[in-house]
């Protein structure tokens, strides 16, 4: 059997005192007892920052659960019967939903390789979504958050760009980029004008930026918003 395709990311979004004040309960209780499903191969709770990107500032009215699954079914299996979902969903006002397909990964989260059957060059038509997710070097934290905020910037300005947002588990440490576009044009367009990926896409590959990373380019199966 297949494993390690099918990919869930809902990001919750919270409005006013009590919605947020349970959000953050939910998350420091949940951060104890992490998600956890049958067929469920990974699970994430993570924050968000402020803005479309990296930002220092944490957003306390949006969190993200990320799941890799065995297959769909077992997505749909947990997502309706888990007591953590219901509480995120009772509380949240909005949900941002995405089920999505990798067709493209490389690199490594908590030591591992997530998609092991996954080809690490492949190209495909029609939306696309991008996870990075990295583990910094010590040295390198401030010098990368030097370079956050013309990113962030150019994002607002991207033509094809459906929806984006900074995660982490870590938040200054262990940064995560994830980003939804209408085609894998405008995310390479995007990508390509960037010095500062440059610069990070080179770091990745010989090892002088991060302790470890990963990149991920998904065909979108469902986007709800």
């Amino acid at each position: 059997m297949t494993q390690n395709t099918h990919t869930t990311l809902i990001f919750f979004q919270f409005e006013g005192f009590w919605s947020r004040y349970m959000a953050i309960s939910i998350m420091g209780f949940s951060k104890v007892i992490r998600p956890k499903g049958k067929g469920m191969l990974v699970g994430k709770l993570l924050g968000t920052g402020s803005g479309l990107g990296f930002s220092r500032k944490p957003n306390w009215g949006q969190y993200a659960h990320f799941a890799i699954w065995e297959n769909e079914d077992r997505a749909k299996e947990y997502f309706s019967s888990s007591a953590l979902i219901r509480r995120l969903t009772k509380w949240s006002q909005k949900q941002v939903v995405l089920e999505m397909q990798p067709y493209q990964s490389r690199g490594i989260w908590d030591g591992k390789n997530p998609y092991p059957q996954i080809p690490t060059s492949a190209e495909m038509e029609g939306s696309v979504a991008i996870l990075t997710r990295a583990k910094l070097k010590t040295k390198n934290i401030l010098d990368f958050w030097k370079h956050v905020e013309p990113v962030n910037t150019s994002l607002a300005n991207s033509k094809g760009r459906l929806f984006s947002a900074g995660l982490g588990e870590w938040p200054f440490s262990h940064p995560i980029t994830f980003s939804l576009w209408e085609d894998i044009s405008a995310a390479k367009e995007f990508a390509y004008s960037q010095p500062f990926h440059a610069a990070a896409i080179k770091g990745a590959r010989d090892g002088s930026w991060f302790k470890e990373d990963m990149f991920v380019r998904f065909g979108v199966k469902k986007f709800k918003q």
